[in-house]
């Protein structure tokens, strides 16, 4: 324990490619948000679903693709 990781020669050659930034999350400045749109992350969440939903082909049985889909657009909506 103690000491600095980041002087490690393990961390310089891993530190940009192992960087993880979330898809929902905004870096942007509150004013570059705001002009954005301002979306929250629940509604870029639902946004990601709706999308995800339309775009994907589902290997379901028709009777429990529909419930699947009742049920998303019940948390999603």
């Amino acid at each position: 324990p103690g000491g600095n990781f980041v002087t490690a020669k393990h961390t310089r050659r891993f530190m940009r490619s192992e960087h993880y930034q979330p898809s929902l999350s905004n870096r942007d400045s509150r004013q570059e948000w705001e002009a954005k749109g301002g979306k929250t992350t629940w509604e870029r969440a639902a946004e990601e679903v709706k999308e995800i939903i339309a775009n994907h082909n589902y290997h379901l049985p028709a009777a429990i693709r529909q419930q699947v889909l009742s049920e998303i657009a019940g948390i999603v909506d």
